[in-house]
């Protein structure tokens, strides 16, 4: 006759992750530093990818817009 084996017991219910969520970074945002960077531009044509992202890089490096640590 065939053996039946033992049916495996139920493994215990696994607790729900809680999800972690990081803070927020001090200083502007990225829409803040582009905008204020295409406004002082001097260009009356509009200003390129590449100037709009160094521009906000420097307002960002150079701490001019950091907020309260």
């Amino acid at each position: 006759m065939a053996e039946v084996a033992p049916a495996p017991a139920a493994a215990p219910a696994k607790a729900a992750k809680k999800k972690v969520t990081k803070p927020k970074k001090a200083g502007p945002s990225v829409r803040d530093l582009i905008v204020k960077s295409v406004s002082a531009s001097k260009e009356r044509n509009g200003v390129s990818l590449a100037a709009a992202r160094g521009s906000a890089a420097r307002r960002l490096r150079c701490g001019e817009e950091q907020g309260p640590r």
